[in-house]
Formats: C-alpha cells, sequence, structure tokens
C-alpha cells in the first residue's frame, strides 16, 4: 500500500522523458537483484510478488508515459 501511494504521489509529477528514464533504470535494477536471486534458495511465493510488484511498477509508469503523448 505505501508503494501504491508513493506511485500515485509521484508519477503525475514525472514528464514522459523521466518516466522512460525511470523505467530503464528500474528495470536494471530489477535486472541486478533477480541475479543476485538466482543463487539462492527462495521460495517460489518471493518470486511471484517480486514479480507482481514489478509488472504494476512498470505498467503504471507505462500508463503515465501514455496520459502525456
Amino acid at each position: 500500500m505505501v508503494l501504491g501511494k508513493f506511485l500515485e504521489a509521484v508519477l503525475p509529477h514525472l514528464t514522459t522523458l523521466q518516466c522512460a528514464e525511470v523505467t530503464r533504470s528500474f528495470r536494471q535494477g530489477i535486472e541486478d537483484v533477480l541475479s543476485l536471486t538466482d543463487d539462492a534458495a527462495l521460495p517460489a511465493e518471493y518470486h511471484s510478488a517480486l514479480l507482481d510488484v514489478t509488472y504494476a511498477i512498470l505498467a503504471a509508469l507505462d500508463q503515465e508515459s501514455a496520459t502525456r503523448e
């Protein structure tokens, strides 16, 4: 819920270019996190939750960017 409220507060203030830059940086950060978890035996629920939050954030960034075009 906290992350959702943060996104609601921040996204309207980003330009299209900023949304693209944040998306690129966020994707790289997620790739880094996923590479770190490759060697760890983490529950499937962890990976599922991580991907759910990741996709929700990317969708919110994409939607915000689309409303600006």
